[in-house]
Parts: structure tokens; C-alpha cells; sequence
């Protein structure tokens, strides 16, 4: 498989267990039979080999209950910062202007929606420093994840289709610094 491809099958895998994914994992897994692509199916049988409604079970406990695996590559990168919301808004204006929208109910800086972009772009959009910021965030997501973690070896394929962040790159721990930021707040906080 090339990288578009892997990338769409990515963002297809990382949405949530329903009713339609055993189908699409079925897919999956007859595509990367046909196309010999082992990291494609060290993923997907990771994935087949949990019942699906323990994979559901896991994949709410992971990507939504937890902010360190979260799916949002703002949360990751900016927390609940005030820039967060200026980024969303870069997002959504990149991928309106490359013909996608938001699936309903998601924010644009949703992980599998910015792969499928990816996978889609039209050619010459410039996507090198998204590209880079996703896959730091995916190999921070892999990092956490245990190695026996279903979702893992996913979240290494997409970060082996990724490139790696530049070494004097900010870090993923949130913008907003308590210690930095007191004077700034509009009361004192005092807790007796």
C-alpha cells in the first residue's frame, strides 16, 4: 500500500467499533493481505483479535476517557489554552478550502478526519507542518499505549507514515503554565 492509502485506512480504523466496522476490518484485512503490506496487517489483526464489544469498551476508555490518548491534536499540543481555539479555526479553514468538512459533531483537528485530508489533499497544498505536528502527537499516542494495546500498532504505522518533528520543536505538554500565568488572572486564587 502507499502512504495515501495507508493513511485513509488509518483514519477509517481509528474511528469508533459501531455497527459498519467489523465490515471495514474485514477490508482492511483483505487489502493488506492482497498488497503484502505487513505493518497494515500487524495492525489490523491487533484489531480482530479483541471482540468487539470489549474493542468498544477500549477504545472509549483510551480516546475518551483519557487526555493523553485523546483523538484531538490541539488538545495534545495546546491544551484548553486560549490558542486552541484560533488553531480549530485554521484547521476548519484548511480543510474547507481542500473541499472536506468536518465530520458532524467533531472538531476539524479531529485525528481521523486530518488523515483522511491527508490522504486526499489536492496536490501542492502545502501540509508539511501539520504533517510533521500529527505525527509527533502519534508517536506520543504509541508511546502511551501499551505494547500490548490493540490500537498500537495502528498509531506506529501512522507514525511511520509521518515525519518527525524537528528536535527544537515545542513540546506537547500544554501551553498554559499556572506558575507563569498567576499574575495574569483577573482575581487571586486563595484557597484556605
Amino acid at each position: 500500500m502507499d502512504r495515501a492509502d495507508r493513511l485513509k485506512l488509518a483514519s477509517v480504523l481509528l474511528a469508533y467499533p459501531g455497527d459498519d466496522f467489523p465490515a471495514w476490518l474485514e477490508e482492511a484485512a483483505r487489502l493488506a493481505e492482497e498488497t503484502a503490506d505487513a505493518e497494515v496487517s500487524a495492525a489490523v489483526a491487533a484489531l480482530r483479535a479483541m471482540p468487539m464489544a470489549e474493542l468498544a469498551r477500549c477504545y472509549v476508555a483510551t480516546f475518551d476517557m483519557q487526555e493523553t490518548t485523546a483523538l484531538y491534536l490541539t488538545a495534545h499540543e495546546l491544551g484548553d489554552s486560549r490558542e486552541r481555539g484560533a488553531a480549530l479555526l485554521r484547521l476548519h479553514a484548511m480543510l474547507r478550502a481542500a473541499g472536506l468538512e468536518p465530520v458532524r459533531g467533531e472538531l476539524p483537528d479531529y485525528l481521523p478526519l486530518l488523515l483522511e485530508f491527508l490522504a486526499a489533499k489536492p496536490a501542492g497544498m502545502p501540509t508539511e507542518a501539520l504533517e510533521k505536528r500529527l505525527g509527533t502527537v502519534c508517536r506520543a499516542i504509541a508511546a502511551r499505549l501499551a505494547a500490548t494495546h490493540p490500537y498500537r500498532p495502528l498509531f506506529v504505522l501512522v507514525a511511520a507514515c509521518l515525519p518527525a518533528q524537528d528536535t527544537d520543536a515545542p513540546s506537547l505538554s500544554p501551553v498554559w503554565d499556572p506558575d507563569a500565568e498567576s499574575d495574569a488572572l483577573p482575581y487571586p486564587l486563595v484557597y484556605d
